[in-house]
């Protein structure tokens, strides 16, 4: 569950952060099913956080498969389509202002343990659309304290169907 700071204190972040073509860009540029296979060998399935068809969630729609296809010329698509064209010498991305865009993904390391090393894959998925990504592991209490403060760029932790925050 990649959490961005729909808030955050740069409004040239918190813009970009908001659009949701640039939150769908990354979706697609994730390869799930890869990374299903890496890290919980085949144990799992590709989706957003929505509710799973029928009881006890009742989530009768698809939303739980928007955007979670493996799609990175959709992503550029999405990317160039939202104005973020310019590229630094190394290939990554600009921000809309033409400064340096780095994401820096807060991850939980404890629950479950294995986030920050699929955030890791996250980051070198997004690395091959242009998109510059730092983790930075961050234990349980601190996270949750930075979470819930609105302090991260972006946090990230698994996610469950049903109970807890997901509801």
């Amino acid at each position: 569950n990649i959490m961005f700071n729909f808030t955050h204190p740069d409004p040239v972040r918190r813009e970009l952060y908001n659009d949701v073509r640039f939150r769908q860009a990354l979706s697609v540029a994730l390869n799930r099913e890869e990374m299903i296979r890496l890290v919980w060998k085949g144990a799992v399935f590709a989706s957003q956080v929505a509710p799973l068809y029928g009881p006890p969630y009742h989530g009768e729609s698809d939303l739980f498969k928007s955007y979670a296809q493996y799609d990175p010329d959709l992503a550029n698509q999405l990317l160039d389509e939202i104005g973020l064209t310019e590229r630094d010498g190394q290939g990554f991305r600009l921000g809309p202002d033409g400064q340096e865009l780095l994401l820096i993904i807060a991850a939980n390391t404890a629950w479950p343990p294995e986030t920050p090393d699929v955030m890791e894959l996250v980051r070198g998925y997004w690395e091959r659309v242009g998109i510059r990504a730092t983790v930075q592991p961050e234990a349980g209490e601190l996270w949750t304290a930075r979470h819930s403060a609105n302090e991260h760029d972006l946090s990230a932790r698994g996610a469950h169907f049903g109970g807890g925050p997901v509801h």
